[in-house]
């Protein structure tokens, strides 16, 4: 029962979601990486 706008606006949405966990991710890492190099 979608329509097309509704559609579209929840590729939107997941691509962002995507984006955000994938910054959050890279962060972590980063912070690992760090805490690794350090020890």
């Amino acid at each position: 029962m979608f329509n097309l706008e509704s559609r579209k606006s929840m590729k939107k949405t997941w691509s962002m979601i995507l984006k955000v966990i994938i910054a959050v991710a890279g962060a972590i890492a980063g912070v690992i990486g760090v805490q690794a190099a350090t020890m």
